[in-house]
């Protein structure tokens, strides 16, 4: 009877023993892993700080795609991205914010190019016209004027004039009815040019009552277009033009109105004849 209780005992003692251990690792259970996390935390911070100031990933390039009418230089200044700055420091975001502050731009992306190279992607306004003021200003496809400008530094563009006394300034838009007549006619006068209306400094003006009016540099002749219709409106321009070059009175006519169905009124300098 004595040897059967000594062993129940030893096993009660070894079940006690083994619930200390238990409950001891348990509790230093939380301990080890919140010193496993710190080690951890530590050697990740070391290294994100070591890649902050390795030499491979200093920045070497930028490469600049989609510009036209903006120069690298003023992209450049406009990132503001020191030379030779780590990559990892650059903040991607703020940088395209920068980007997008520039008048020209309706969109850039800008991404890193490990491990030296930046990449920015660019997405420019098309100049639709300079319309006139004061103050000139560019206006793009959308309608939407967005840079002050003169007619001496964009020869290229069409002047488009009927605004100065509404002063309009940057980021107003003119209504789409004057922006889709005037590319309905440019793109007609891009397929079909007419080589009388392609001089430098005319201009093409906005009237609520007649549309789109060219008129030439010198102010001698103006071409009514109206505000539709303009492949049959340029073929019966061209037809009138031929005839009046023909006939040697080009120089005598003061006005063509193209905007009427199948026909054109032409005004002479001399102001009792109308045709």
């Amino acid at each position: 009877m004595t040897r059967p209780r000594i062993n129940q005992r030893k096993i009660d003692h070894q079940a006690r023993r083994r619930r200390r251990a238990k409950r001891l690792f348990t509790g230093l259970l939380p301990v080890l892993a919140l010193g496993a996390l710190l080690g951890l935390s530590a050697g990740l911070s070391w290294a994100y700080h070591s890649l902050l100031e390795a030499d491979r990933f200093r920045l070497t390039q930028v490469q600049i795609s989609g510009i036209e009418r903006l120069t690298p230089a003023q992209v450049l200044d406009a990132l503001a991205v020191p030379k030779g700055i780590n990559m990892l420091n650059l903040k991607m975001e703020r940088l395209r914010e920068r980007l997008n502050e520039l008048p020209w731009i309706t969109n850039a992306e800008v991404r890193l190019d490990l491990p030296a190279n930046l990449a920015v992607m660019v997405q420019e306004r098309k100049p639709l016209a300079l319309v006139e003021g004061p103050p000139s200003c560019l206006v793009d496809q959308a309608g939407t004027l967005f840079l002050p400008a003169s007619a001496e530094q964009y020869p290229d563009l069409p002047r488009l004039g009927g605004f100065a006394e509404a002063r309009l300034q940057p980021g107003d838009r003119l209504p789409s009815t004057v922006t889709n007549a005037l590319k309905a006619l440019q793109a007609e006068l891009e397929a079909h040019p007419i080589r009388e209306l392609t001089q430098e400094r005319s201009i093409v003006a906005w009237s609520l009552d007649n549309g789109l009016i060219w008129k030439a540099p010198a102010g001698d002749l103006e071409i009514a277009f109206g505000a539709a219709g303009f492949k049959v409106k340029c073929a019966r321009l061209r037809w009138i033009l031929q005839r009046l070059k023909s006939s040697n009175r080009l120089k005598a006519v003061q006005k063509i109105d193209l905007d009427y169905r199948q026909r054109a009124f032409l005004t002479w300098q001399d102001a009792n004849r109308m045709d």
